[in-house]
């Protein structure tokens, strides 16, 4: 069998997503084989260097001729430079030579190339140039100069695998060699802890396994882990008897709260960002004021922003993950807007004004982010149709795909295409009221009429079907039966804190803020934790 045919059969995927197969492996070693070939004086270095000086020591006989340079004490040079090393303390300088670099074909010396690997069948001929032999270490190099044959074992190999699209866990393990069977069972240990199938492109599976000793063979899995979140590790590990143990981690870090104060000069995710604000933070900063405020129009030059939000930190102070926003404010035209985050005792999360009420009303008065009003309530030019006639409701402009959030909570009446308005919904959110979504590029996965939805909940994506110039959402509020402006129409409020819960956020409210007010803007303070 020729020695590449022994090479393992596994991949290792490169920072990029190729894959290649690795020229020297990682490999452990027995104990060496026979001791018979006594090992000569320490002061015999053997030649795998490139260039080696030799120097012979104290006492050693002076080199001459080929004998001599085979036989004199070798330094090797540093980083493989070509000057001699200084000789030895003690050593004669006259006694100095240097061995040039071997012929290829020598055993012993020269450049690896794939018809040089080592013949891996245990305690038989062990094969292979210098620099394989430098590569294992001195302690195996001496016994290969020497003639000794070391008995060799695979040693452990971890291999990094990142996840591209169509990967599957199952054809990970089967590309490193390990057989189906194998690493199915390793796989299907998971099944109370986590879904294998929710693997997603970009993640990295951290796979420890024992390479085949030769092409007749597979691989055997020993580990394997990886990441489900920043906060959550599982990992897998094979037993001696041949199962598997899960471990399912969670990773501490310490938690901090980031302030941030800017200015709006351009825009709020401009100038957020600027000042250190996630989009992550800025989007449900927009969504919770959503109810309240214009995002197209309420804005002036000069107005002023504040947000507190939750960070991860890992031990060095840098940002693992961004948490949920605590406190945010809008200064508009000298007028300023707080809402807080808060819990109450039934479990439910949602933002508060200082005074307890909730921010959160039955319909979003903008169903979709990050858009501009591109034409309002009322009379105007059809951009089809080329005559005046009513517009009765908003026109969002937004790229082609952009989410369309449900307004409130409700039930499909229709899912479907409606002459003009092309793809779409309409939700009946009680006995009056309902809204309407027009110019779909598609719907949602799951909507069709009859199906329940939640305030937010993405039930289709912008686009440009049925009388339309451009990629825009149009966005209906009925009022029984009528459309209304949606940007005068008053929404009723969520439920206000009362009671234990209402005593309990004022309690809270009062150390956050003097907390909040002592925290340098722009930089993360470390908390025991955040309400």
């Amino acid at each position: 069998m020729a020695h590449r045919d022994r090479m393992p059969a596994f991949r290792i995927r490169e920072p990029r997503g190729h894959w290649r197969r690795p020229a020297v492996l990682a490999l452990g070693l027995a104990a060496a084989g026979p001791a018979a070939a006594e090992e000569p004086a320490a002061w015999f270095l053997e030649p795998f260097p490139d260039v080696i000086a030799q120097a012979a020591p104290e006492n050693a006989p002076a080199a001459t001729g080929a004998a001599g340079a085979a036989d004199a004490v070798a330094e090797p040079a540093a980083d493989g430079a070509a000057d001699a090393a200084p000789a030895s303390d003690g050593a004669d300088p006259a006694a100095v030579a240097e061995v040039q670099e071997p012929d290829v074909a020598d055993p012993i010396g020269g450049p690896l190339t794939p018809d040089m690997m080592p013949d891996m069948v245990p305690g038989g001929p062990f094969r292979g140039s210098a620099s394989l032999a430098e590569a294992l270490g001195p302690a195996v190099g001496r016994n290969i100069a020497f003639g000794v044959v070391p008995t060799m074992s695979w040693a452990p190999i971890t291999a990094t695998l990142v996840v591209e699209p169509g990967d599957t866990m199952a054809g990970l393990f089967t590309d490193a060699g390990i057989g189906y069977g194998a690493a199915l069972e390793a796989i299907e240990s998971l099944q109370d802890v986590w879904d294998p199938r929710q693997l997603r492109p970009g993640q990295q599976v951290a796979l420890t396994f024992v390479p085949a000793e030769d092409a007749d063979s597979r691989a055997t899995l020993v580990s394997f882990a990886l990441d489900l979140a920043y906060d959550r590790r599982v990992s897998v590990s094979r037993n001696e008897d041949g199962s598997y143990a899960v471990l399912d981690e969670s990773i501490a870090f310490d938690a901090a709260l980031f302030r941030a104060v800017g200015t709006i000069d351009n825009s709020l995710y401009a100038d957020g960002n600027a000042a250190g604000v996630p989009d992550s933070i800025l989007l449900a900063m927009t969504r919770a004021f959503s109810y309240d405020v214009d995002f197209q129009r309420d804005f002036q030059p000069g107005d002023g922003f504040e947000t507190v939000f939750e960070q991860s930190l890992d031990g060095g102070g840098g940002v693992v993950a961004n948490g949920a926003l605590v406190y945010a404010a809008l200064t508009l035209s000298g007028e300023t807007l707080e809402i807080y985050r808060f819990t109450r005792a039934d479990g439910s999360v949602d933002y508060f004004t200082p005074e307890g009420a909730s921010v959160r009303k039955a319909l979003l008065r903008t169903p979709v982010d990050a858009a501009r009003i591109s034409s309002g309530f009322g009379m105007r030019r059809h951009p089809v149709l080329g005559y005046t006639r009513m517009h009765r409701g908003l026109d969002f402009a937004a790229p082609t795909g952009t989410p369309v959030y449900a307004a409130g909570d409700g039930t499909i009446a229709v899912a479907g295409w409606n002459s003009g308005y092309g793809n779409y919904v309409r939700i009946r959110h009680n006995g009056s009221t309902q809204t309407a979504y027009g110019h779909l590029s598609r719907f949602a996965q799951g909507i069709s009429a009859g199906d329940r939805v939640e305030q937010g909940q993405v039930i289709g994506y912008v686009g440009s079907t049925g009388l339309a110039t451009g990629p825009h959402l149009h966005y209906e509020i009925l009022v029984n039966g009528a459309q209304v402006d949606p940007l005068s129409v008053q929404l009723p409020p969520g439920e206000p804190l009362a009671g234990a819960d209402l005593a309990r956020f004022q309690a809270w409210r009062g150390a956050f803020d003097a907390e909040r007010l002592a925290m340098t803007a722009g930089e993360a303070t470390l908390v025991a934790a955040a309400q």
